[in-house]
């Protein structure tokens, strides 16, 4: 422009000499700074291009960046805008929602997560299945996303549904635990009084001689002998009884019930057996797998009341470390498996997560006192094992127990003597018991049996009448837990002064207890309250014999 202007100057000066050459410089001029300005433009759309090309480039560049990244997490990740449609998505979250990558691009996220179930966590619908199992729990995190010209929001889907099952598993367990030791407790000051009261209920039935007395202390020990029962399964609960474990086949100890079962169980029951060859061997109480077998038939049979089918079978199983990951309790190894499996009428969900507590069952109230599988659950967790229950509504059901496989063969069978019961017994007797009625009753049934008796409310007291009682002591029976001196300190205390003396516990804890407080149940006689003065003194007998 300041060049035209310059010529117009120079034309409007030479236009007085020649009209037609001015004319012609002017013009030239406005065709030259035209001419300027087109080639100005055209570099600067030119500039424009590569800025756009740029600009396309780092796009791309981003996007490339962005697949990479998401690609490569482990965790279902997507990437959505302000109305919630799907931007990007990742093979993670391809495969949590069933579908293919470029299917979830365009659509909305909330036709996979439902924020509405009441749940913990959000709830994922995976697209094309409608089961209720085709359900996972996820946990959803999100960021805002700003990276270079890409806007929106990223959504993390974590799939936490073993987790939650793993948590409630644990929570179940603790709680178990919890009611164990509470059982326990109980039971234990329960079998104190039962001690005292089936005791002194003995020695009434041997002094009494009026047939209507004798009729009602039958009456009372029968009941007393009950309760016991009832202790029994809440200490088995607790896992708080003293096992005598044994190498057993279970193929040999379920081969024993063929020819019962059908004589205890309704005749619209089919019962069959399914054994597994070369079968391996456990480590076990048999009176206990007795009873976790009769529990678990029986309550088998309470689930057909028209009748069905009940099968017992046994298998060899490695349970590697995916079945240890889902049960928290489960080290991975060799085990044996004995199922007991019914056709009856099932149970739901919230009924196989109550079905091993206390006091709960599913049965009409009178029918069950709800011991039955709570003490088939202690039983198996104190020899080392794990059961679970499988069910559905209708389906049938079936309780597996799984026992850790031990190296070598089964023990022999071999029936056991009971000794005979004694009526007189001459021996020197140390008691030390911390419950008065008990120390009573054991002290004068002893005396009565012609047993010399020294009483002792403690260890300490215990230590004191040995040291000067100036005869020979031939048999400790101490409880195991008693204030200041305990069981085991006055046992390894009065053995070491006299190394002949035989030692009996009597307690309401099981060995796992007993061990824990340094006493060794191989090592010394033990009885498990609630006991009986016959008992005791039989034990006495094969003492000393």
């Amino acid at each position: 422009l300041f060049l035209v202007s310059l010529l117009s100057h120079f034309g409007e000066s030479w236009l007085r000499y020649d009209a037609h050459f001015a004319t012609s410089i002017t013009v030239a001029a406005t065709m030259v700074a035209w001419v300027l300005v087109i080639s100005q433009t055209s570099r600067r759309l030119h500039d424009t291009d590569l800025e756009r090309a740029a600009s396309v480039e780092r796009l791309a560049s981003v996007e490339r960046r962005l697949r990479t990244t998401l690609d490569a997490l482990p965790v279902a990740t997507v990437v959505v805008d302000e109305q919630g449609i799907i931007l990007n998505a990742n093979p993670s979250a391809a495969r949590l929602c069933n579908r293919g990558v470029s299917d979830l691009v365009g659509e909305s996220l909330d036709r996979y997560v439902d924020y509405e179930r009441p749940t913990e966590d959000v709830v994922l619908r995976r697209h094309g299945e409608t089961d209720v199992r085709s359900e996972c729990q996820v946990e959803v995190v999100t960021a805002p996303l700003e990276w270079d010209d890409v806007s929106g929001t990223l959504v993390a889907l974590v799939d936490v549904t073993d987790r939650r099952a793993l948590e409630m598993q644990l929570r179940q367990s603790q709680k178990l635990e919890a009611v164990g030791r509470l059982a326990g407790g109980v039971a234990h000051d329960f079998n104190n009084q039962l001690t005292a009261i089936l005791g002194y209920v003995e020695l009434a039935l041997a002094m009494g001689k009026d047939e209507s007395v004798q009729e009602f202390l039958v009456q009372a020990k029968v009941a007393a002998e009950k309760s016991a029962g009832l202790t029994g399964q809440l200490l088995a609960f607790g896992r708080k009884q003293m096992l005598q474990p044994q190498a057993l086949d279970i193929n040999d100890l379920l081969s024993d019930y063929e020819a019962l079962l059908p004589r205890v169980i309704r005749e619209t029951i089919d019962v069959s057996f399914d054994y597994a060859a070369d079968l391996g061997t456990v480590m076990v109480d048999k009176v206990q797998m007795d009873q976790v077998i009769m529990n678990l038939v029986v309550n088998a049979s309470d689930a057909m009341p028209d009748g069905g089918h009940l099968t017992l079978s046994t298998a060899n199983i490695y349970l590697d470390e995916s079945f240890s990951d889902k049960r928290v309790v489960v080290p991975a190894g060799e085990y044996v498996q004995f199922a007991v499996s019914d056709t009856g009428i099932g149970m739901s969900q919230d009924e196989i997560e109550k079905i091993f507590e206390p006091f709960y069952t599913t049965k009409p109230v009178g029918e069950g006192t709800g011991l039955g599988l709570s003490t088939v659950y202690g039983i198996v967790k104190q020899s080392g094992g794990f059961v679970w229950a499988y069910s559905e509504p209708g389906r049938g059901a079936s309780f597996k127990v799984y026992l850790p496989r031990i190296d070598g063969a089964a023990d022999e069978k071999h029936a056991q003597s009971v000794p005979d019961d004694v009526s007189t017994l001459s021996a020197t007797v140390l008691v030390a018991e911390d419950q008065p009625q008990v120390r009573e009753l054991l002290d004068r049934a002893l005396t009565m049996r012609g047993c010399k008796v020294l009483a002792a409310p403690d260890g300490e007291a215990a230590l004191d009448m040995a040291e000067s009682y100036d005869g020979t002591i031939d048999v400790l029976v101490t409880d195991a837990v008693m204030p200041g001196i305990g069981g085991d300190e006055l046992a390894t205390e009065l053995t070491r002064r006299m190394p002949a003396l035989k030692v009996i516990f009597v307690s309401g804890y099981a060995t796992a207890n007993l061990a824990k407080l340094g006493i060794d149940p191989g090592s010394w006689s033990f009885l498990q309250k609630p006991t009986t003065p016959g008992a005791v003194v039989r034990k006495i007998q094969e003492l000393l014999a």
